[in-house]
Order: C-alpha cells, then sequence, then structure tokens
C-alpha cells in the first residue's frame, strides 16, 4: 500500500470529524493533498495531523466518544492526531 492510499484511507476512517465545521487537515500531509496529479511524492510523517478548533472541540470528542471515528487506527491506517487550534486573538 502506497503512503498516499494509506493517507487517504485515514482521512476516510476520520470523515466524521473532519466533516465538522472548521476541522481541517494540518502538517505535512497538506503538500502531498495538494500536490498536481496526486503523486503523493512528499513522505514528511506518518500520521495525519487534523486540527480541531477550540469551538468544535465538544463536537470533536462525541464523534470520539461515540466511536464514530476510531480512536486508534491500525493496520494499513497512519495514525491520527487530533491539534487544538487557538484562535490569534484568543492566544496567550
Amino acid at each position: 500500500m502506497t503512503f498516499r492510499d494509506r493517507l487517504l484511507a485515514t482521512i476516510g476512517a476520520s470523515r466524521a470529524v473532519l466533516e465538522e465545521p472548521g476541522v481541517l487537515v494540518v502538517g505535512s500531509e497538506v503538500p502531498n493533498l495538494l500536490e498536481a496529479g496526486a503523486a503523493a511524492t512528499l513522505v514528511v510523517s506518518q500520521d495525519l495531523d487534523i486540527g480541531v478548533p477550540v469551538d468544535c472541540h465538544g463536537a470533536v470528542k462525541r464523534h470520539l466518544l461515540a466511536r464514530e471515528v476510531p480512536m486508534r487506527l491500525s493496520g494499513d491506517l497512519l495514525d491520527a492526531r487530533h491539534v487544538v487550534l487557538t484562535p490569534f486573538d484568543q492566544a496567550g
């Protein structure tokens, strides 16, 4: 299984979380998703970083607790990490 296949499968498994308003893929995976022809030649990390805005943290947590999204991804999937995003005007 190629890195891109694993990346797309992980995004698919995380779909319920990614469909929440404001949630997005962040980190080194972004260039792979934007690369023309979907070649995904840049392999920087072996995980999927999901940016979760503070104001929708509760909704994402509900998805995880309801097991709509696997909390621990395994097999042919990448590890998924949830990164809390704080707006600049609220940052310390």
